[in-house]
């Protein structure tokens, strides 16, 4: 009999030691942060709660790209307790639906790993069209030229200022546009421009919504070399 009750008590003491574990819970995995600027970098703390018996331990935390950073606020969750995961994603320099995603690798023996998103809409509210004024080889008798525009998507917007950085660059305003949204420039060569490249940032500085942005615009030419005169005597 007592062999019997000994059994017995072993058999309980494991159902007892399996019984013990961690268990990681994550009730919002998803985080839609909408529509942001493209100039904007979204920040968000994914809550991990422990609803076990034994603690959690966070093994690795790793974004689906480069392009995403996230970190634990603490590797060990005591049972009952809470940590986070805090995940950054820049919007620069992106347009259009974003989703990114973040793999938690943690001891919960049952769920082994969290599968944490991130997704919305990178939105530019002013652009220019074209993004860049390239005038190519620019010879004698060339046009020296060129005009863009510059756009919002939020309608109706004011022009703070608008210069270029470069003494053989001129900007001037185009021809009134009746779109409220969109608005011209041309951007000029100077005849005494020196051979070789010349290069410059157009720079209009904006009001949108109340929010001051400022769209850059680069420029670039390459200017030929005048022929040289022929010798006297040649052809």
């Amino acid at each position: 009999m007592a062999c019997v009750c000994a059994c017995g008590l072993a058999v309980s003491g494991a159902a007892t030691a399996d019984a013990l574990v961690p268990r990681a819970v994550c009730t919002e995995p998803d985080y839609d942060f909408g529509e942001l600027e493209n100039t904007e970098t979204v920040e968000h703390d994914y809550v991990i709660r422990n609803e076990g018996e034994l603690s959690l331990e966070i093994l690795s935390v790793k974004p689906s790209c480069g392009c995403t950073a996230a970190s634990p606020s603490q590797k060990i969750i005591p049972p009952g307790g809470e940590g986070s995961v805090h995940a950054t994603f820049g919007l620069q320099n992106r347009s259009g639906y974003q989703d990114k995603s973040i793999t938690v690798t943690c001891n919960d023996p049952a769920r082994p790993t969290l599968l944490l998103r991130l997704h919305g809409t990178a939105v530019q509210s002013v652009r220019a069209v074209p993004s860049s004024v390239f005038f190519g080889r620019v010879g004698a008798g060339a046009v020296r030229s060129r005009t863009f525009e510059v756009v919002s998507s939020k309608g109706r917007f004011g022009v703070l200022s608008a210069e270029v950085d470069s003494q053989w660059l001129s900007l001037e305003e185009g021809e009134e546009n009746p779109d409220p949204a969109v608005k011209s420039y041309r951007v000029s060569l100077s005849d005494g421009a020196p051979a070789g490249d010349v290069r410059g940032t157009v720079s209009i500085r904006v009001l949108v919504d109340g929010l001051e942005k400022v769209v850059s615009v680069p420029v670039q030419a390459f200017v030929a070399p005048e022929a040289a005169p022929a010798a006297a005597g040649e052809p």
